[in-house]
C-alpha cells in the first residue's frame, strides 16, 4: 500500500515540477527545477520495479507451490516492498489450516528466490536455504489440513526435495539438500516444531 502511494506521491511531484519548469521560461532558477524532476523519475523508477520484482517473485513461488501440491487454487505471498525492510530477520511463515494461500516472511522468499536463480546456491546452499524450502512443506502441511506444528516440521523433512525439484535442483542435489536439512538444521528448530521421532524416510538419491 505504501508502495503505491509513494508512486502516487512521486509521479504528482514530477508533474507538478515539470509543469513548474515549463512554465518559468525565463526564471534563473528554472535549471534547478530539474533536479527535483530527475530525482522523482529515478524514484519512481526505483519503486515501480520494486512493485514488478515483488509480484514476478510471487508467481513464480505460486507456480512451485501449484506444482509442488499439484493444484492450481492455492497460491504464495511474500510481504509487499514496504513491509520487507519491517520483517527483516523473521523466517518462515504461515498459513490457515486447511487453505488456499502461504504467506512467506521476506527473508524466506529472498532465499527461495536466490536458490531457483544461483546454480552456486543450488550447489552450495546455505542452512538458511535449505530453512527456507522446509519452510514451504511446512506451509503445504498446514494448507492439507495438518495443523500441528511438530507433524507439519516432519511432513517437511520428508517432502522439501519436491520443492528443491520445482526450483531447479537436480534429484541428487534435492535429495543431499533434505539429508542437510534434517542433519543440521531440524534438530535447531524450537521446541513446538522438533520431534525427535521425526525420522527421514526418504533416503538420499544413490543409498
Amino acid at each position: 500500500m505504501l508502495v503505491a502511494v509513494a508512486i502516487v506521491s512521486l509521479a504528482a511531484l514530477l508533474w507538478f515540477s515539470w509543469r513548474l519548469y515549463k512554465d518559468w521560461p525565463t526564471s534563473p532558477a528554472r535549471g534547478w527545477l530539474l533536479v527535483p524532476v530527475a530525482a522523482a523519475g529515478i524514484a519512481l523508477f526505483a519503486s515501480a520495479w520494486l512493485v514488478v520484482q515483488h509480484e514476478s517473485l510471487e508467481r513464480e513461488l505460486t507456480a512451485t507451490l501449484q506444482e509442488v501440491m499439484s493444484r492450481d487454487d492455492v497460491s504464495v505471498q511474500c510481504p509487499p516492498p514496504d513491509e520487507v525492510f519491517l520483517l527483516q530477520g523473521i523466517d518462515g511463515g504461515w498459513a490457515i489450516v486447511g487453505g488456499d494461500v502461504a504467506n512467506l516472511m521476506g527473508s524466506t522468499c529472498d532465499r527461495l528466490a536466490e536458490y531457483a536463480q544461483d546454480p552456486g546456491v543450488r550447489s552450495e546452499p546455505s542452512s538458511d536455504h535449505l530453512y527456507a524450502l522446509a519452510a514451504v512443506e511446512h506451509e503445504v502441511a498446514h494448507l492439507e489440513g495438518i495443523e500441528n506444528g511438530r507433524t507439519g516440521s516432519c511432513q517437511a523433512v520428508n517432502e522439501m526435495h519436491r520443492v528443491a525439484l520445482a526450483l531447479g535442483a537436480t534429484e541428487a542435489q534435492a535429495r543431499e539438500h533434505q539429508l542437510r536439512y534434517f542433519e543440521e538444521v531440524f534438530p535447531s528448530l524450537l521446541f513446538e516444531y522438533y520431534s525427535e521421532t521425526c525420522e527421514l524416510i526418504q533416503p538420499p538419491a544413490g543409498e
